[in-house]
């Protein structure tokens, strides 16, 4: 099966998918590692107080900028797949520059707000949290550009070098800088925040660079853009409800520990969000290499080949979760300990219960992407909403009980809730069953 998937021409769809995933591949254990690198180095060199104050703004900062991004980067990697298969160059350079506008627009929008409710009703938040966050505003523009830029490098199947800057080269700056400065002077959450900003301005540099060096020929002459501005704000409307809601199941436990209990929990806490994100690996990369693929073959109204990518992507994910989660639970307290240090204990339990979630997560594969990448954008909102409602309400509810373990739980329960969802929509509408249950009763 697999030989017939995956062809030995090196211009076929399978072989594009097996130097793609090769690519993806070595771009994940890169990132992985530095956002490792980076949370081992605040939380050592911060504590867990700041490390938490940290943490906490940080969430925030990507609940602000949920109308800055309003699902743009999802749009720019499906309608610039389309148009290169198609060779619509006008309309890929219409894409990015209205894409870059807008971004600019609402994060001026944001700031200019946020700056606002400084100067007039920042007594409501402790002093130290509120200039923290002030200080962290540069942040809003910048991810949401960077994530733009990577989006259009994957867009156009550059997986690599579409990754790098903010996924391997943005973490590992950060931790050298504060590893750095914190062996000759006190650092902070917010010094931390501003340090944040000043290594993604940079990283967003070179992100530039490279992108203006992976353009396609046509693109890199003067050509007329085409804007279909009226088309994508139909398909971001969806996009962007979609794309908030995940980025406040995202972020909710982190900011609910912050307002229910105090910034040490959430650093806590936070030490085992990233630990988790090793259970997540397969999936992750699978999903960033077959997204660009998913609409191509959609397109081509190709249903068998994508239900094959679907069952070995789900496969391949949920297997690569299992010795993750088995490690954490056997020695959990051992490797916190070590990597984070004896403070971080505490969340040994948070820990395996996320891990635990990334399994169930895996096991139904990428059947968001499939529903995104096929144009019923509007599908994934209705689980979404779901696991949104889940996650606030049971965070609400057992967080002021069980404390980090209960905000654990939540998540793990929006989790199934989310996937369940969505995979449920992909079989209805599209038949296609995005978990591995199609190989594992072969």
């Amino acid at each position: 099966m697999l030989k017939r998937l995956f062809h030995a021409d090196p211009h076929t769809f399978g072989a594009q998918l097996i130097r793609g995933g090769l690519a993806s591949l070595v771009v994940r254990i890169l990132s992985i590692v530095a956002a490792m690198a980076a949370s081992i180095t605040l939380a050592r060199c911060l504590g867990a107080e700041q490390f938490g104050t940290y943490s906490f703004i940080f969430s925030i900062i990507s609940v602000l900028a949920i109308p800055v991004q309003l699902g743009l980067p999802t749009l720019i990697v499906r309608e610039t797949a389309k148009a290169e298969a198609s060779e619509d160059w006008p309309l890929v350079s219409g894409l990015w520059r209205w894409s870059t506008a807008a971004i600019l627009c609402t994060s001026l929008i944001m700031m200019v707000l946020v700056g606002a409710w400084y100067l007039t009703l920042s007594q409501e938040m402790d002093e130290k949290r509120a200039s923290a966050l002030l200080w962290a505003l540069p942040l809003i523009p910048i991810i949401s550009l960077g994530q733009a830029r990577a989006a259009a490098l994957r867009g156009l199947r550059r997986m690599f070098v579409g990754q790098l800057p903010d996924q391997v080269v943005k973490p590992f700056m950060l931790a050298g800088v504060i590893w750095i400065l914190s062996a000759s002077s006190q650092i902070d959450a917010k010094s931390s925040l501003l340090i944040h900003a000043l290594v993604g301005f940079l990283s967003f540099i070179l992100g530039t660079f490279i992108l203006l060096g992976s353009k396609p020929s046509a693109l890199t002459r003067r050509i007329s853009p085409r804007m279909e501005v009226s088309s994508w704000m139909k398909s971001l409307l969806p996009l962007s409800l979609m794309s908030g809601m995940m980025l406040i199941n995202q972020n909710v436990d982190l900011v609910m520990i912050g307002f229910l209990i105090d910034d040490r929990e959430v650093g806590i806490y936070r030490t085992a969000v990233a630990a988790a994100t090793f259970a997540a690996f397969g999936l992750m990369t699978v999903e960033l290499v077959v997204q660009p693929h998913i609409a191509r073959l959609h397109a081509q109204k190709n249903t068998r080949a994508l239900q094959k990518l679907a069952s070995y992507s789900a496969a391949i994910s949920f297997i690569s979760t299992i010795p993750v989660f088995i490690a954490f639970l056997l020695f959990g307290k051992q490797i916190i300990a070590v990597i984070f240090g004896d403070e971080y204990v505490l969340a040994y339990t948070p820990l395996v219960i996320l891990t635990l979630s990334q399994c169930c997560y895996a096991f139904f594969g990428s059947a968001g992407n499939i529903l995104a990448m096929s144009g019923n954008e509007r599908e994934n909102i209705k689980g979404q909403v779901l696991a949104m409602i889940a996650n606030i309400f049971f965070n609400f509810l057992l967080i002021p009980i069980f404390g980090i373990k209960g905000a654990a739980v939540s998540s793990g329960i929006a989790l199934f809730v989310w996937r369940l969802s969505y995979w449920y929509s992909a079989k209805k509408i599209l038949n296609i069953d995005s978990s591995p249950k199609a190989i594992l009763l072969k």
